[in-house]
């Protein structure tokens, strides 16, 4: 996944701690991710862009957005800038893609298993 994020400026390492939303653990291949790096924003792969919400700021991301008020069993982590929230299931395990304006699940654009899939799926759509 090294070769997807060389043109990506990585936030420094964190220890905050986030194990869960809404009573729901989050997934640990997001938080080993986000542990190493915290987020970040810049290109990934040949043709996306990717903006992650640094873990210490994920919860205010969306409350800001409302998020939970449409999608209670999901969060949100980042953005390609472009009207796209990348966000898992919290209830179902599953990381999508939503438009940020959506109000349901019947919008999800893209499903992914793993958060090294969404990012590698992603640049590939």
């Amino acid at each position: 996944m090294e070769e997807l994020f060389l043109e990506f400026r990585f936030n420094e390492s964190t220890d905050y701690e986030l194990n869960e939303i809404n009573g729901m653990k989050l997934p640990e291949d997001y938080l080993e991710f986000m542990h190493k790096h915290n987020g970040g924003e810049g290109n990934v792969g040949k043709k996306s862009y990717m903006q992650l919400k640094k873990l210490e700021e994920v919860m205010d991301y969306n409350y800001d957005y409302g998020f939970f008020e449409y999608f209670p069993d999901c969060f949100a982590f980042g953005t390609d800038l472009g009207g796209m929230l990348f966000s898992y299931h919290l209830k179902d395990g599953y990381y999508f893609a939503i438009d940020a304006c959506s109000m349901g699940e019947d919008d999800i654009v893209y499903q992914s298993h793993s958060f090294q899939e969404l990012i590698e799926k992603w640049d590939e759509l």
